[in-house]
């Protein structure tokens, strides 16, 4: 099971919840930025000798770790110092990851027995079917995994006409980045048509601006013939005579994007928990697609690609 993955902000402190035999590692991201550790607890917990002070300042990278020897609250604090005018100290980001000892995977929700379970490995994507009235869960099983979505009326299909969800009629209609649980929880096609509407999301950062990753992202980072789910979802699609593209449009679960103040698209390592997860129902008749998404050359599933759970429920 993954670790978990905190950020103690320049400035700022973290409180944690520790036991015995749990690992933890704090990194200086930046470098030149002291941590501070203060404990609450019967003698010495992380092993620390009455140092307060764990790292203080060195390079990029200067990492500590240590190992908790009994329950504990920790407090984790990125402090700042005095900057003169000329100066350029301000406080930076700790990167924070706790190994929970002996912690078995936790249980993945079962909202009932159903009809489909798919599981799509770490990387590759799978294709299915799905009634009007059916619901779609989709699961994050080890946690800041990202997963694409793709769905597609399923009678226009046999009428050889193509049309799937579209960001941004679905933008456009609901005034929002995304479709979340309430009034507007519909994802729609190009013709403004709902085809499924979000019923729980245990998640809430998604994103629908980019593409599913596509093979020229990564030959333009220096890696060609690297894994990709725009071609994993050629592949599965093909059977339904849906044309191959360059680059799927697709809803990227647990993908998590910010729009900053510049108008940038910013990525980050996914916020998802283990068993997370987004419930979907189908509007319509649909043939849909999911995928782990491949990508291990950046943040977005914390560079380690792991597997998506869909389960497909009864309308009943």
């Amino acid at each position: 099971m993954r670790p978990e993955i905190s950020y103690v902000r320049g400035g700022q402190s973290e409180r944690f919840i520790l036991n015995p035999g749990d690992h933890v590692s704090i990194t200086d991201i930046e470098g030149g930025q002291s941590c501070d550790v203060r404990v609450d607890g019967a003698g010495d917990p992380l092993g620390l000798n009455g140092v307060n002070r764990v790292l203080t300042g060195g390079v990029p990278g200067s990492e500590i770790s240590l190992t908790v020897a009994a329950d504990c609250k920790c407090e984790i604090i990125a402090a700042g110092g005095p900057m003169m005018p000329d100066e350029q100290t301000p406080p930076t980001d700790l990167r924070v990851e706790i190994a929970r000892a002996g912690e078995a995977r936790p249980p993945l929700a079962l909202l009932a027995r159903p009809k489909q379970e798919i599981l799509v490995q770490a990387a590759t994507a799978q294709a299915y079917e799905v009634k009007q009235g059916d619901y779609i869960q989709i699961l994050d099983v080890d946690g800041q995994q990202c997963s694409d979505f793709l769905a597609f009326d399923a009678e226009a299909l046999a009428q050889g006409e193509v049309f799937g969800l579209d960001s941004t009629t679905t933008r456009s209609l609901n005034g929002n980045v995304y479709p979340g649980p309430g009034l507007y929880a519909k994802f729609f096609d190009e013709r403004m048509q709902g085809l499924v509407e979000v019923v729980r999301d245990t998640c809430g950062r998604h994103d629908t601006f980019g593409l599913a990753c596509f093979a020229k992202s990564y030959e333009d980072a220096g890696y060609p013939g690297h894994a990709n789910c725009t071609d994993n979802f050629n592949e599965v699609l093909n059977p339904y005579g849906i044309a191959a593209r360059k680059g799927w449009p697709a809803i990227n679960f647990f993908y998590n994007t910010q729009l900053a103040a510049n108008g940038a698209i910013v990525p980050d390592e996914s916020w998802s928990r283990p068993g997370d997860y987004v419930l979907m129902r189908a509007l319509k008749d649909l043939v849909c697609a999911t995928s782990s998404c491949a990508d291990d050359i950046g943040v977005t599933n914390a560079y380690e690609p792991t597997d998506i759970l869909v389960r497909v429920h009864d309308g009943a």
